[in-house]
């Protein structure tokens, strides 16, 4: 037996004590404190089996309960997931750091980094707006960068089995390149200003979106292997903000507005039946609009939360990199708790 099967609870292990009221969730940090003193009980985070079905589950946010209470293996922990409000909210979060309840869900990111599967890299070689884009921002973006984000997603996955020396190298390369992609997808972000731009649908201005938030997630995770709480927290503070000043929809009317007077102006200008269809389309910009909307609040909230988590590794009495590796072997289909939870149970 080593420390993390003392220390990787399951659900059925906190939540009674939830129920109990002897400890308390703290839903911002993600974690359960305990009720009599309020002291650090546990972080909580999903296991890879669990953010794989997550991740799949429809964006109708209505049908999201209904698929989790008829899926076997969600329905033994609904209740957790209720608690943890990822039932409702998973359907309306666009980043790929969605669904990974704290910075242990390393596992789960570096899962959905290789499935960002929308038509961004098709859009930015087909809209005007985009290739302008592209241009000033000085290089390709599509095929290049994502490998880019590969190769640091596997220089941040081999940190957590390298020796130390090695290991803070490859956290060090991962960091840099997270930085770098970051950096590039930020600038694109400015100059396509794609809210606005109603050429450029909204579920490619979410991939986008989503895409930022990926590599900031990662460029996090690079942090908390090489151990700096206050770098990591600076970074989380600096991608919250971007989050929050530039790529959340600061005026959904205005948004609304424009989308819904392109649509009708191009509707105008197209045979019948392609005019229908654009017609068609206008009454759901206001539904995708407030999705995207949530999908921004949450994707800060998130960021903020694994800013946070740069202390995890004084609280559990271990480093960065043996808690993240220790989430991504975590077995089955559950939301875990990594801490002492016998003390007061």
């Amino acid at each position: 037996m080593n420390k993390w099967d003392e220390l990787l609870g399951p659900s059925s292990k906190w939540h009674p004590l939830l129920d109990a009221k002897k400890v308390v969730l703290n839903q911002a940090a993600n974690r359960i404190n305990w009720a009599h003193n309020g002291q650090f009980a546990a972080a909580l985070s999903p296991s890879m089996g669990l953010t794989d079905l997550l991740s799949k589950l429809p964006t109708n946010l209505s049908a999201v309960a209904k698929v989790v209470q008829t899926t076997a293996q969600l329905s033994k922990i609904s209740s957790a997931l209720e608690t943890l409000q990822l039932v409702s909210t998973v359907g309306a979060v666009a980043s790929v750091a969605g669904v990974a309840v704290s910075v242990a869900g390393f596992a789960a990111v570096l899962h959905r980094l290789d499935r960002i599967e929308g038509k961004l890299d098709q859009m930015l070689t087909s809209v005007d707006e985009l290739k302008r884009a592209v241009s000033d921002v000085g290089g390709a973006l599509d095929g290049f960068f994502m490998a880019r984000l590969g190769q640091a997603r596997e220089s941040l996955d081999r940190s957590l089995v390298s020796s130390e020396r090695e290991r803070l190298e490859l956290a060090r390369d991962a960091r840099r390149l997270f930085q770098e992609a970051k950096h590039r997808y930020f600038e694109l972000w400015k100059r396509a200003d794609p809210w606005l731009t109603p050429q450029i649908p909204l579920l490619t201005v979410r991939e986008l979106q989503g895409r930022y938030v990926a590599c900031a997630v990662g460029e996090l995770y690079a942090e908390f292997v090489i151990g700096d709480e206050n770098t990591m927290a600076h970074a989380a503070r600096g991608a919250a903000t971007v989050l929050r000043e530039t790529m959340s929809p600061s005026d959904p009317v205005r948004v609304l507005r424009r989308r819904s007077d392109w649509f009708a102006t191009t509707a105008g200008h197209m045979p019948a039946k392609q005019a229908v269809a654009i017609a068609g389309a206008v009454p759901q910009l206001a539904e995708e609009l407030k999705v995207a909307s949530a999908a921004s609040v949450e994707s800060i909230r998130r960021i903020e939360a694994l800013g946070a988590d740069g202390e995890l590794p004084a609280l559990l009495d271990a480093p960065g990199y043996e808690i993240l590796r220790a989430m991504r072997d975590a077995p089955g289909v559950d939301v875990y708790a990594l801490g002492r939870l016998e003390e007061a149970a």
